[in-house]
């Protein structure tokens, strides 16, 4: 199954763009967007503790996809964000693909030799919005 989250901090905030990017993508890689399953929150991302996001991880299964558009819209902490990262990829066993960040494919990982390579994910402060920023590090 695939699945799209989407948030906006306020309730006076739009989704339409993550919407919009979402519909893109499906229609690039052949998905009937209404096939999958579309959880929102108009909430910070300052923690996790957002009602249609666990609502959305208690039906995450191993095998799944989640999409969404820039990883800011997970969370804004970069501690919590590795931690659900982590869960979802690891405990879970779902797959993350970040739309901004195609690199963050955790689909395209899984064929290749990781030994070869790691990722080095540093916060960084940008125009007074948290970002991450990603390097490849080669072995």
């Amino acid at each position: 199954m695939i699945y799209s989250y989407q948030r906006v901090s306020s309730k006076e905030q739009n989704l339409a763009r993550q919407e919009e990017a979402f519909e893109k993508w499906c229609n690039e890689n052949g998905i009937n967007s209404k096939d999958c399953l579309i959880f929102a929150d108009k909430q910070s991302g300052k923690d996790f503790e957002r009602k249609n996001y666990q609502l959305m991880l208690e039906e995450l299964k191993q095998g799944d996809v989640l999409v969404i558009k820039s990883i800011d819209r997970l969370g804004r902490n970069y501690d919590l964000i590795i931690a659900e990262w982590t869960k979802i990829t690891k405990s879970i066993k779902a797959d993350i693909v970040v739309i901004d960040m195609p690199l963050l494919d955790t689909r395209d990982k899984k064929e290749k030799d990781k030994s070869s390579w790691r990722y080095v994910v540093c916060p960084f402060w940008f125009n007074r919005t948290s970002c991450i920023k990603i390097f490849i590090i080669y072995k």
